[in-house]
This record gives structure tokens, sequence and C-alpha cells, in this order.
């Protein structure tokens, strides 16, 4: 889920743990796009504990079966890896590739409302999560967690400019009590 602080950012990336002996890192990419970070490229590596974000530059990147093996200018040696590990690795909201109608940033759908068919609002997107049979979306209804199955049957609409997702309330109380 997105937090305030890393509003103006897209997180691409995890780092993991070392590769290596001269500071390369085992990065989980949190994107589907292998292909959006380059070498050179400036990002920011963001510490989640402190909130403090950092430029660096890629020096070297390749991908694996894991994601992306890579070395950042501030990362000098295997040493210092360990205290990098978990780190974010951001990109600027406006470097986002623009995607085509009805495709949408998970991060913009994030305290999207949740809408009935009759206009009532029931509740708050938290996040949308990638089950393995559906995506769904993650909200707090009536104070209680549910998930909703990103499926035609429940999800209406999707309008992110008006911030709401329409749902089928029959379709969700079939599976919670709401």
């Amino acid at each position: 889920m997105v937090k305030d602080w890393l509003s103006e950012y897209s997180v691409v990336g995890i780092i993991q743990k070392p590769h290596g002996v001269y500071g390369e890192v085992k990065v989980k990419p949190e994107t589907r796009d292998l292909d959006r970070l380059s070498t050179s490229s400036t990002v920011f590596i963001a510490n989640p504990k402190t909130k403090e974000i950092i430029p660096a530059r890629i020096e070297q990147l390749r991908t694996n079966s894991e994601g992306w093996i890579t070395k950042f200018d501030q990362i000098k040696t295997r040493e210092q890896v360990p205290e990098f590990r978990f780190f974010l690795v951001l990109t600027p909201i406006s470097d986002r590739p623009q995607l085509g109608d009805g495709h949408f940033y998970y991060t913009d759908l994030e305290n999207l409302d949740i809408k009935t068919t009759d206009g009532t609002i029931i509740g708050k997107v938290i996040e949308v999560l990638e089950m393995p049979s559906v995506e769904s979306f993650s909200c707090k209804i009536n104070d209680k967690n549910v998930l909703i199955p990103w499926i035609d049957e429940c999800v209406k609409e999707v309008n992110v400019e008006s911030g709401y997702i329409q749902v089928e309330l029959d379709f969700i109380r079939s599976i919670y009590d709401i």
C-alpha cells in the first residue's frame, strides 16, 4: 500500500540480498515491466523505517529468474548490502508509462470509495492484491476487512477520476455477513 511519504513515487523493487562480492544486490521487482529500469538511470532508494529517500544511479543491471541483479552507486561493497536490505527502489510517478483504457496502476486504486450500484458508499479500498486465482480489492466495509474479487459479477465499474469502484452488494453479501 502506498504511504503518504511515497506519494510522488512508484515502488518498482525491493532490495533483497547481496550478489557476489562487489556490492551487487538482488532486487525483487514490484513491477511487471522488467525493462523499466536501465543502466545509468537515476532512481531513488528509500528506507521504510526512517522514510529517508536518497538518489542512486544504476551502474549495472541484468535480470535473472528472481528479478534484477543491480549495482547501485550508493552500495560499494558486499558488506554494505545488509544496511540497504528491504529498502525500496523508487521512480517518480511522473515517469510511469501511460496505460491504455481499462488498465490501472494498483496504487491509483488505493483509497477509492467502494460504492454500491445504488450509489451508497460502503467502504474504502485499502490495497489491490494479486491472489492465485483473481486480483482482489482488500477493503474496509462496516469495520470489517474483506476481499472483493475483481470479477465482472462483483465489480461493475472502476472510475479513478471520480474516485470510486462500483460493486454489486448482493454478490459481496453472498460471501460476507455485512
